[in-house]
């Protein structure tokens, strides 16, 4: 089965060769055919329009298909391109298929029926080749998440402990040392006891925090590895800054007190 309805573009600026071989493919399998004469009008085409497969002529006006294997290559073009040369040496296939060519075709006997098997070829050879591409690079952006993922677990867990441990050790030294001020003058000092609030409700606003990064540590685990569902490390991080400043701004609210900034 050959394929149909593919876009074809002719760089060649022979029309009594390229007009009859377009016309042919374009009527018995319902291609879409363009023609262009020379390497700058093909770079004009190929920008206003992409093809489905090139055939390009090795002699050009000014130029050579060879500058334009190397112009495709530099820009990443993925389009298959059949080169066709009247010379008939292997030396210019060779050339060619180093520069990215997917085959090669003598202009001085060219296969009607063989024409359209070069053409499944090469669309099929493109098609598998950008299929490939597309599953390294979606294995590449699963093994930057695996990364990502990671490092984020591990970066939390150690933000966690030594939180915990700092902030442990501060709300017990601040306990000890209003249990023993309520019986010295120090008791009585309005700014001492602000002083102590503000720092006590940092803490309990630091424990809050604390307590939000394990809760996002655990959502982000289960939606990777037990869901195996792609996390947006970012989404769920600003998700859990708001739900902190909501928190912050209620627990001001019902303490009828502003904590520090």
């Amino acid at each position: 089965m050959f394929l149909r309805n593919l876009r074809l573009l002719f760089i060649d600026d022979e029309p009594d060769f390229v007009e009859p071989l377009a016309a042919y493919l374009a009527q018995r399998y319902q291609h879409t055919t363009r023609v262009v004469p020379s390497m700058e009008a093909a770079q004009r085409e190929v920008a206003r329009e992409p093809a489905d497969i090139i055939f390009l002529d090795y002699i050009l006006p000014g130029s050579s298909g060879i500058e334009f294997l190397r112009w495709a290559a530099d820009r990443a073009l993925e389009t298959p391109i059949i080169v066709m040369s009247g010379k008939g040496t292997e030396d210019v296939a060779v050339e060619a298929m180093k520069l990215g060519a997917f085959d090669y075709i003598n202009k001085t006997h060219v296969d009607l029926d063989y024409l359209p098997i070069v053409i499944n070829n090469a669309y099929e050879r493109f098609v598998l080749r950008r299929a490939n591409g597309e599953m390294e690079r979606d294995k590449l952006a699963r093994d930057r998440e695996e990364l990502a993922v990671k490092v984020f677990q591990d970066t939390v867990r150690a933000f966690v402990q030594r939180i915990n441990d700092d902030l442990a050790h501060i709300l017990l030294r601040l306990g000890m040392f209003r249990k023993g001020s309520t019986r010295t003058k120090l008791a009585q000092d309005p700014d001492l006891k602000q002083l102590l609030d503000e720092i006590e409700y940092s803490g309990r606003s630091m424990e809050a925090a604390v307590g939000a990064l394990v809760q996002l540590n655990q959502t982000v685990t289960k939606l990777h590895d037990v869901e195996k569902r792609s996390v947006d490390l970012a989404a769920e991080l600003d998700r859990v800054v708001r739900q902190l400043d909501e928190q912050r701004l209620k627990t001001r609210e019902a303490d009828g007190r502003q904590g520090p900034e």
